[in-house]
């Protein structure tokens, strides 16, 4: 058990260092990944980031996301409106949603 339990921590301290990696590319908040420096989307920043292990070294790039079934609407952060999650209302206390309209 032991033995696994430290391959289980070297591979989950190197999904968190890839986690890490992606979110300093990142020059914007969307979804769950918020900056304190940057909370607003970016609607021109629709991009997947890569990263890839090899020998020992990191290589990172991001390509521009490919719409092939929704195109967002210009100047908005890309979320149709219908897909974000609703405010709830409950006794006592209100559950903020995850993603942050813009107004």
């Amino acid at each position: 058990m032991e033995w696994i339990n430290i391959l289980e921590f070297e591979n989950m301290v190197l999904v968190s260092e890839c986690i890490i990696r992606n979110a300093l590319m990142r020059s914007e908040s969307r979804g769950l990944h918020d900056r304190w420096d940057n909370p607003n989307p970016d609607p021109n920043w629709f991009k997947n980031i890569h990263l890839r292990l090899v020998n020992g070294e990191f290589t990172q790039w991001a390509v521009p996301v490919e719409f092939k079934y929704y195109q967002p609407e210009p100047g908005t952060a890309g979320e149709p409106w219908h897909k974000a999650i609703p405010v709830r209302e409950y006794e006592g206390w209100k559950a903020e949603p995850l993603y942050k309209r813009m107004r």
